[in-house]
């Protein structure tokens, strides 16, 4: 197993470390360990956006292969829908 030390680790972060790792009643390090293990299992921003061009074929600009304005849009009628549904009842109708 490796061993990491972190210089210059604020006090109040080493503080909140030490009540969290108390309250679930484990260690600092092993409380750090799964904080840090959980962080590290999510995708980056990049990583997700990868994997999702691997599913989604190219259809915009700025080399993500997604129209933004089109997703956001349909996400903005989706939502004025629910919306409106919830205000008028199930006759409500899309415009």
């Amino acid at each position: 197993m490796s061993m990491l030390q972190i210089r210059d680790f604020p006090a109040d972060l080493h503080a909140k470390l030490a009540d969290r790792a108390k309250a679930q009643h484990t260690t600092m390090s092993a409380y750090a360990t799964r904080v840090l293990q959980r962080d590290l299992d999510q995708m980056t921003l990049d990583e997700w956006f990868t994997r999702l061009e691997q599913v989604i074929p190219s259809t915009g600009s700025g080399g993500r292969g997604i129209d933004s304005a089109q997703v956001v849009n349909e996400a903005r009628d989706e939502a004025e829908d629910y919306l409106m549904q919830g205000i008028l009842g199930e006759q409500a109708q899309p415009a």
